[in-house]
Protein backbone atom coordinates (compact mmCIF):
# COMPACT_ATOMS: atom_id res chain seq x y z
CA UNK A 1 0.00 0.00 0.00
CA UNK A 2 1.49 3.74 -0.63
CA UNK A 3 2.33 6.23 1.53
CA UNK A 4 0.67 9.46 1.43
CA UNK A 5 2.47 12.53 1.95
CA UNK A 6 1.51 14.18 4.97
CA UNK A 7 0.61 18.17 5.71
CA UNK A 8 0.97 17.85 9.89
CA UNK A 9 2.08 16.08 12.31
CA UNK A 10 -1.09 13.85 13.45
CA UNK A 11 -2.10 14.69 17.02
CA UNK A 12 0.54 17.32 17.10
CA UNK A 13 0.72 21.40 16.28
CA UNK A 14 3.42 20.52 13.93
CA UNK A 15 2.61 21.51 10.26
CA UNK A 16 4.51 22.40 7.06
CA UNK A 17 4.60 26.15 7.73
CA UNK A 18 6.23 25.07 11.12
CA UNK A 19 9.14 23.04 9.39
CA UNK A 20 9.37 23.20 5.71
CA UNK A 21 12.37 21.91 5.11
CA UNK A 22 11.74 18.81 7.10
CA UNK A 23 8.11 18.20 5.27
CA UNK A 24 10.33 18.37 1.71
CA UNK A 25 12.79 15.67 3.05
CA UNK A 26 9.96 13.67 4.30
CA UNK A 27 8.15 13.59 0.62
CA UNK A 28 11.06 12.46 -0.69
CA UNK A 29 11.51 9.79 1.44
CA UNK A 30 7.94 8.84 1.16
CA UNK A 31 8.54 8.78 -2.52
CA UNK A 32 11.49 6.87 -2.09
CA UNK A 33 9.42 3.96 0.06
CA UNK A 34 6.57 4.21 -2.49
CA UNK A 35 9.20 4.00 -5.62
CA UNK A 36 10.77 0.17 -3.63
CA UNK A 37 7.15 -0.72 -2.24
CA UNK A 38 5.56 -2.40 -5.20
CA UNK A 39 8.40 -3.54 -7.28
CA UNK A 40 11.49 -4.64 -4.64
CA UNK A 41 12.89 -7.05 -2.09
CA UNK A 42 14.19 -5.58 0.53
CA UNK A 43 17.48 -7.54 1.72
CA UNK A 44 19.83 -7.65 4.45
CA UNK A 45 21.21 -4.43 5.87
CA UNK A 46 24.48 -3.51 3.85
CA UNK A 47 27.90 -2.25 6.40
CA UNK A 48 29.40 -1.07 3.06
CA UNK A 49 29.16 -0.59 -0.63
CA UNK A 50 32.19 -0.29 -2.41
CA UNK A 51 33.51 -0.90 -6.79
CA UNK A 52 36.76 -1.87 -5.40
CA UNK A 53 38.24 -3.86 -8.05
CA UNK A 54 39.74 -6.10 -5.25
CA UNK A 55 36.56 -7.37 -3.76
CA UNK A 56 35.00 -7.33 -7.19
CA UNK A 57 37.45 -10.18 -8.13
CA UNK A 58 37.25 -11.50 -4.63
CA UNK A 59 36.77 -15.62 -4.12
CA UNK A 60 34.49 -17.70 -1.37
CA UNK A 61 37.57 -17.71 1.51
CA UNK A 62 39.15 -14.75 0.78
CA UNK A 63 40.63 -13.32 4.13
CA UNK A 64 38.74 -9.61 4.58
CA UNK A 65 41.99 -8.08 5.66
CA UNK A 66 44.06 -8.53 2.49
CA UNK A 67 41.14 -6.79 0.41
CA UNK A 68 41.44 -3.43 2.53
CA UNK A 69 41.35 -0.77 2.62
CA UNK A 70 38.50 -0.41 -0.35
CA UNK A 71 39.93 2.18 -3.15
CA UNK A 72 37.18 4.65 -3.01
CA UNK A 73 36.61 5.19 0.50
CA UNK A 74 38.12 8.36 0.72
CA UNK A 75 37.05 9.41 3.68
CA UNK A 76 38.02 8.02 6.59
CA UNK A 77 39.14 4.05 5.70
CA UNK A 78 36.93 1.34 7.00
CA UNK A 79 39.22 -0.97 8.79
CA UNK A 80 39.52 -4.39 9.76
CA UNK A 81 37.77 -3.06 13.16
CA UNK A 82 34.59 -1.99 11.63
CA UNK A 83 33.51 -5.42 10.49
CA UNK A 84 32.21 -8.34 12.48
CA UNK A 85 30.93 -11.80 11.57
CA UNK A 86 27.29 -11.13 10.00
CA UNK A 87 27.95 -7.90 8.43
CA UNK A 88 27.01 -7.87 4.32
CA UNK A 89 29.07 -5.99 2.03
CA UNK A 90 27.54 -5.12 -1.76
CA UNK A 91 30.26 -5.52 -4.52
CA UNK A 92 29.18 -2.49 -7.02
CA UNK A 93 30.49 -4.28 -10.30
CA UNK A 94 27.28 -3.84 -13.29
CA UNK A 95 25.85 -7.08 -14.02
CA UNK A 96 28.15 -9.11 -12.22
CA UNK A 97 27.84 -6.87 -8.62
CA UNK A 98 27.70 -8.87 -5.96
CA UNK A 99 26.42 -9.55 -1.85
CA UNK A 100 29.56 -10.91 -0.04
CA UNK A 101 29.14 -12.13 3.84
CA UNK A 102 31.34 -11.79 6.45
CA UNK A 103 32.53 -15.30 8.27
CA UNK A 104 34.81 -15.93 11.18
CA UNK A 105 36.92 -19.17 11.39
CA UNK A 106 39.18 -19.10 14.00
CA UNK A 107 38.78 -15.34 14.83
CA UNK A 108 40.28 -14.44 11.30
CA UNK A 109 37.54 -12.97 8.87
CA UNK A 110 36.95 -13.93 5.36
CA UNK A 111 34.27 -13.05 2.67
CA UNK A 112 31.77 -15.69 0.70
CA UNK A 113 29.05 -14.80 -1.60
CA UNK A 114 25.59 -16.86 -1.73
CA UNK A 115 27.21 -19.96 -2.81
CA UNK A 116 29.82 -20.09 -0.26
CA UNK A 117 29.69 -23.25 2.06
CA UNK A 118 29.65 -20.16 5.30
CA UNK A 119 26.10 -18.78 3.63
CA UNK A 120 23.79 -17.77 6.25
CA UNK A 121 20.53 -20.13 5.61
CA UNK A 122 18.68 -18.01 3.43
CA UNK A 123 21.24 -16.00 1.75
CA UNK A 124 20.54 -15.87 -2.18
CA UNK A 125 22.45 -14.00 -4.88
CA UNK A 126 21.68 -10.70 -5.88
CA UNK A 127 18.03 -10.68 -8.07
CA UNK A 128 16.46 -7.92 -9.75
CA UNK A 129 14.69 -5.76 -7.47
CA UNK A 130 16.31 -7.05 -4.68
CA UNK A 131 16.80 -3.21 -2.53
CA UNK A 132 19.40 -2.33 0.63
CA UNK A 133 19.86 0.21 3.49
CA UNK A 134 23.85 1.15 3.41
CA UNK A 135 25.47 2.19 6.28
CA UNK A 136 28.45 3.52 4.59
CA UNK A 137 27.96 4.71 0.71
CA UNK A 138 31.76 5.01 -0.71
CA UNK A 139 29.99 5.49 -4.25
CA UNK A 140 29.18 8.97 -2.87
CA UNK A 141 31.91 11.68 -2.86
CA UNK A 142 33.40 11.68 0.76
CA UNK A 143 31.59 14.17 2.39
CA UNK A 144 28.82 12.01 1.47
CA UNK A 145 30.08 8.96 2.67
CA UNK A 146 28.43 9.59 6.45
CA UNK A 147 24.73 9.30 4.95
CA UNK A 148 23.21 6.22 5.14
CA UNK A 149 21.46 5.60 1.66
CA UNK A 150 19.39 2.74 -0.51
CA UNK A 151 20.25 0.75 -2.80
CA UNK A 152 18.63 -1.31 -5.49
CA UNK A 153 19.49 -3.74 -8.03
CA UNK A 154 18.04 -3.57 -11.56
CA UNK A 155 19.55 -6.66 -13.35
CA UNK A 156 22.31 -4.51 -14.70
CA UNK A 157 23.67 -2.29 -12.04
CA UNK A 158 23.62 -1.06 -8.28
CA UNK A 159 21.32 2.24 -8.54
CA UNK A 160 21.19 3.95 -5.64
CA UNK A 161 17.37 5.12 -4.41
CA UNK A 162 18.52 8.06 -2.09
CA UNK A 163 19.92 9.24 0.93
CA UNK A 164 18.56 8.52 4.43
CA UNK A 165 20.01 11.17 6.53
CA UNK A 166 17.04 10.84 8.80
CA UNK A 167 19.81 12.23 12.02
CA UNK A 168 20.07 15.57 10.02
CA UNK A 169 16.49 15.73 9.75
CA UNK A 170 15.27 15.08 13.25
CA UNK A 171 17.82 17.82 14.29
CA UNK A 172 15.58 20.21 11.69
CA UNK A 173 12.63 19.11 13.44
CA UNK A 174 13.99 19.93 16.89
CA UNK A 175 15.51 22.93 15.66
CA UNK A 176 12.47 24.35 14.32
CA UNK A 177 10.49 23.41 17.56
CA UNK A 178 12.87 24.82 19.88
CA UNK A 179 13.41 21.88 21.49
CA UNK A 180 16.50 19.96 21.39
CA UNK A 181 17.48 16.37 20.27
CA UNK A 182 21.00 15.00 21.89
CA UNK A 183 23.32 12.50 19.99
CA UNK A 184 21.12 9.54 21.42
CA UNK A 185 17.96 10.55 19.96
CA UNK A 186 16.40 12.00 23.54
CA UNK A 187 14.34 14.49 23.72
CA UNK A 188 15.62 17.59 26.18
CA UNK A 189 12.84 19.85 27.29
CA UNK A 190 13.29 23.77 25.42
CA UNK A 191 13.34 27.28 27.20
CA UNK A 192 10.94 28.54 25.04
CA UNK A 193 7.95 28.37 22.62
CA UNK A 194 7.77 29.13 18.85
CA UNK A 195 4.69 28.23 18.21
CA UNK A 196 0.82 27.87 20.01
CA UNK A 197 -1.86 25.18 18.62
CA UNK A 198 -4.18 26.20 15.97
CA UNK A 199 -6.63 27.50 18.58
CA UNK A 200 -4.56 30.29 19.19
CA UNK A 201 -5.46 30.33 22.73
CA UNK A 202 -2.15 32.18 23.88
CA UNK A 203 -3.08 31.60 27.47
CA UNK A 204 -2.45 27.75 27.24
CA UNK A 205 -0.47 26.59 29.51
CA UNK A 206 3.34 26.29 27.63
CA UNK A 207 3.80 22.71 29.60
CA UNK A 208 1.02 21.28 27.73
CA UNK A 209 2.69 22.25 24.54
CA UNK A 210 6.29 20.84 26.07
CA UNK A 211 4.52 17.65 26.76
CA UNK A 212 3.09 17.23 22.91
CA UNK A 213 6.42 17.85 21.38
CA UNK A 214 7.76 15.10 24.26
CA UNK A 215 5.30 12.71 22.30
CA UNK A 216 6.71 13.98 18.78
CA UNK A 217 10.35 13.85 19.49
CA UNK A 218 10.14 10.41 21.47
CA UNK A 219 8.13 8.71 18.20
CA UNK A 220 11.03 10.35 16.12
CA UNK A 221 13.18 8.76 18.04
CA UNK A 222 12.11 5.39 18.55
CA UNK A 223 11.73 5.36 14.50
CA UNK A 224 15.36 6.68 13.94
CA UNK A 225 16.53 3.74 15.72
CA UNK A 226 14.20 1.48 14.11
CA UNK A 227 15.75 2.38 11.07
CA UNK A 228 18.91 1.87 11.86
CA UNK A 229 18.78 -1.10 13.07
CA UNK A 230 17.35 -2.11 9.55
CA UNK A 231 20.61 -0.48 7.94
CA UNK A 232 23.42 -1.77 10.62
CA UNK A 233 21.77 -5.50 10.22
CA UNK A 234 20.43 -5.65 13.79
CA UNK A 235 17.28 -6.64 12.26
CA UNK A 236 16.61 -8.07 10.18
CA UNK A 237 19.52 -9.58 9.19
CA UNK A 238 19.55 -13.35 7.84
CA UNK A 239 21.46 -15.28 10.59
CA UNK A 240 23.00 -19.11 10.73
CA UNK A 241 20.91 -21.47 12.55
CA UNK A 242 22.15 -23.59 15.14
CA UNK A 243 20.95 -27.08 14.32
CA UNK A 244 20.15 -30.21 15.98
CA UNK A 245 18.80 -32.76 13.66
CA UNK A 246 20.90 -35.38 11.73
CA UNK A 247 23.95 -34.07 14.10
CA UNK A 248 26.78 -36.12 15.06
CA UNK A 249 28.07 -37.05 19.03
CA UNK A 250 30.86 -35.10 20.44
CA UNK A 251 34.14 -37.15 22.43
CA UNK A 252 34.84 -36.65 26.21
CA UNK A 253 35.51 -33.08 26.94
CA UNK A 254 34.29 -31.69 23.46
CA UNK A 255 31.80 -29.49 22.60
CA UNK A 256 30.27 -29.51 19.36
CA UNK A 257 28.08 -26.44 17.50
CA UNK A 258 26.46 -28.01 14.71
CA UNK A 259 25.37 -24.61 12.44
CA UNK A 260 23.29 -25.98 9.03
CA UNK A 261 19.79 -26.24 8.04
CA UNK A 262 19.48 -30.33 8.84
CA UNK A 263 21.44 -31.37 5.33
CA UNK A 264 24.53 -28.76 5.35
CA UNK A 265 26.58 -28.04 7.88
CA UNK A 266 29.39 -26.45 9.97
CA UNK A 267 30.24 -28.49 12.75
CA UNK A 268 33.15 -26.34 15.17
CA UNK A 269 34.53 -28.51 17.89
CA UNK A 270 35.76 -26.97 21.04
CA UNK A 271 38.52 -29.43 22.69
CA UNK A 272 39.29 -28.40 26.72
CA UNK A 273 42.04 -30.74 28.26
CA UNK A 274 41.13 -33.81 26.03
CA UNK A 275 43.24 -36.72 27.01
CA UNK A 276 45.26 -38.09 23.72
CA UNK A 277 47.59 -40.60 26.05
CA UNK A 278 50.57 -41.29 27.73
CA UNK A 279 53.59 -40.78 25.83
CA UNK A 280 56.37 -43.59 25.73
CA UNK A 281 59.22 -41.73 27.69
CA UNK A 282 62.35 -42.39 25.54
CA UNK A 283 60.52 -44.62 22.85
CA UNK A 284 58.07 -44.11 19.55
CA UNK A 285 54.25 -43.94 20.64
CA UNK A 286 51.79 -43.45 18.58
CA UNK A 287 48.27 -42.08 20.93
CA UNK A 288 44.77 -40.83 19.68
CA UNK A 289 41.60 -39.21 20.99
CA UNK A 290 37.76 -39.64 19.96
CA UNK A 291 36.39 -36.14 18.92
CA UNK A 292 33.79 -36.91 17.06
CA UNK A 293 31.48 -39.42 15.75
CA UNK A 294 28.97 -38.26 12.64
CA UNK A 295 25.58 -39.72 12.55
CA UNK A 296 24.63 -42.88 10.89
CA UNK A 297 24.02 -43.11 7.00
CA UNK A 298 25.20 -41.42 3.82
CA UNK A 299 27.49 -37.92 4.22
CA UNK A 300 29.97 -36.40 2.13
CA UNK A 301 32.94 -34.85 3.92
CA UNK A 302 34.36 -31.32 2.57
CA UNK A 303 36.98 -29.34 4.61
CA UNK A 304 39.02 -30.11 7.92
CA UNK A 305 40.67 -26.97 10.07
CA UNK A 306 42.31 -27.17 13.55
CA UNK A 307 43.77 -24.85 15.65
CA UNK A 308 45.10 -26.60 18.67
CA UNK A 309 47.47 -26.20 21.50
CA UNK A 310 49.01 -29.21 22.81
CA UNK A 311 50.25 -29.74 26.02
CA UNK A 312 52.65 -32.62 27.84
CA UNK A 313 54.68 -32.61 31.12
CA UNK A 314 58.39 -31.65 31.80
CA UNK A 315 59.67 -31.34 29.02
CA UNK A 316 57.54 -29.69 25.62
CA UNK A 317 60.50 -29.46 22.92
CA UNK A 318 59.40 -32.34 21.02
CA UNK A 319 58.09 -32.19 17.87
CA UNK A 320 55.07 -34.87 16.98
CA UNK A 321 53.31 -35.60 13.95
CA UNK A 322 49.93 -34.52 14.57
CA UNK A 323 46.32 -35.29 12.10
CA UNK A 324 43.12 -36.06 12.07
CA UNK A 325 42.15 -40.00 10.95
CA UNK A 326 38.94 -42.14 10.91
CA UNK A 327 40.90 -44.52 13.31
CA UNK A 328 42.97 -44.12 16.36
CA UNK A 329 46.76 -44.31 16.33
CA UNK A 330 48.06 -46.83 18.29
CA UNK A 331 51.44 -48.62 18.24
CA UNK A 332 55.30 -48.35 18.56
CA UNK A 333 55.02 -45.54 15.72
CA UNK A 334 56.88 -42.17 15.60
CA UNK A 335 54.80 -41.48 12.64
CA UNK A 336 51.35 -41.15 11.63
CA UNK A 337 52.16 -42.54 8.22
CA UNK A 338 54.12 -45.53 10.10
CA UNK A 339 50.35 -46.35 11.59
CA UNK A 340 48.34 -46.65 8.48
CA UNK A 341 46.66 -44.20 6.29
CA UNK A 342 43.57 -44.44 8.12
CA UNK A 343 45.15 -42.53 11.18
CA UNK A 344 45.30 -39.79 8.74
CA UNK A 345 43.08 -39.68 6.08
CA UNK A 346 41.46 -36.53 7.23
CA UNK A 347 44.34 -34.51 7.89
CA UNK A 348 47.50 -35.66 6.87
CA UNK A 349 50.24 -35.79 10.04
CA UNK A 350 51.62 -32.07 10.65
CA UNK A 351 54.78 -31.53 11.84
CA UNK A 352 54.51 -29.64 15.50
CA UNK A 353 56.20 -26.72 15.49
CA UNK A 354 55.76 -24.88 18.63
CA UNK A 355 56.21 -25.85 22.26
CA UNK A 356 54.30 -28.77 23.73
CA UNK A 357 53.07 -26.25 26.55
CA UNK A 358 49.26 -25.04 24.91
CA UNK A 359 50.49 -23.10 22.08
CA UNK A 360 48.35 -23.18 19.25
CA UNK A 361 49.33 -24.60 15.77
CA UNK A 362 46.73 -24.13 12.98
CA UNK A 363 46.53 -26.37 9.85
CA UNK A 364 45.02 -24.83 6.94
CA UNK A 365 41.16 -25.21 5.82
CA UNK A 366 42.21 -28.66 3.86
CA UNK A 367 40.18 -31.67 2.27
CA UNK A 368 40.80 -35.01 2.69
CA UNK A 369 43.95 -36.68 2.23
CA UNK A 370 42.70 -38.72 -0.34
CA UNK A 371 40.97 -35.34 -2.21
CA UNK A 372 37.48 -34.45 -2.65
CA UNK A 373 34.46 -36.43 -3.46
CA UNK A 374 36.79 -40.20 -3.03
CA UNK A 375 37.74 -42.12 0.05
CA UNK A 376 36.69 -40.74 3.55
CA UNK A 377 35.09 -38.00 1.76
CA UNK A 378 32.39 -40.29 0.09
CA UNK A 379 31.20 -41.75 3.19
CA UNK A 380 29.45 -44.66 3.04
CA UNK A 381 26.46 -46.12 5.21
CA UNK A 382 29.37 -48.47 5.93
CA UNK A 383 32.76 -46.35 6.30
CA UNK A 384 34.14 -45.23 9.30
CA UNK A 385 32.32 -42.52 10.95
CA UNK A 386 34.54 -41.65 13.61
CA UNK A 387 37.02 -38.45 14.16
CA UNK A 388 40.74 -39.09 16.08
CA UNK A 389 43.11 -36.47 16.86
CA UNK A 390 46.41 -38.36 16.38
CA UNK A 391 49.32 -37.55 17.34
CA UNK A 392 52.58 -39.44 17.20
CA UNK A 393 56.58 -39.42 17.77
CA UNK A 394 60.03 -40.04 19.18
CA UNK A 395 58.92 -38.85 22.60
CA UNK A 396 62.33 -37.40 25.01
CA UNK A 397 63.25 -39.50 27.75
CA UNK A 398 62.11 -36.49 30.04
CA UNK A 399 58.29 -36.33 28.93
CA UNK A 400 55.71 -37.26 31.80
CA UNK A 401 52.43 -37.31 31.88
CA UNK A 402 49.20 -37.05 29.89
CA UNK A 403 49.15 -35.79 26.71
CA UNK A 404 46.32 -33.49 26.32
CA UNK A 405 44.72 -30.65 23.52
CA UNK A 406 42.83 -28.09 23.85
CA UNK A 407 41.40 -25.39 21.10
CA UNK A 408 38.70 -26.12 18.08
CA UNK A 409 38.58 -28.22 14.92
CA UNK A 410 35.73 -27.44 12.57
CA UNK A 411 34.58 -29.98 9.87
CA UNK A 412 32.52 -28.91 7.05
CA UNK A 413 30.00 -31.64 5.68
CA UNK A 414 26.48 -32.40 3.92
CA UNK A 415 23.92 -35.02 4.96
CA UNK A 416 23.21 -37.46 1.83
CA UNK A 417 20.82 -39.88 3.00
Amino acid sequence: MALSKLTEIPGTVLTRNHAPAFFDWLDTMTDKVNEVEGTSTLREGVIAITADAGLNAASNGDALSGLLSFSDDGGSALGIGDFSAGDFILSSNGASSKLFYVYSVSSTLYVGDADSSYAPDGMSALASGDTFFVANDLLDTTAAEELYSIYAFNGTALVKLGDVDYATEIDNLAGALGAVVDSDGNYVAHTTSNYIDTNSDVTEDLLDIDTQLKTTTDAAATNATAISNIIDGTTPRTGVITNTTNVGTAGTNVVAEEVGDGKHFVTTLTLTDVVIGAPNAGNNSAHGALIYTFPAGVHVHKISHFNVGLTVGTVTSDTPDAGLGSTEATGAQALLSGVGATAEDYITGQTWAVALDGTAQAAAPIGAVAGLMTGISLNDTSDAKTVYLNVADGWDAGVTGNLTASGTVVLTWDDIA
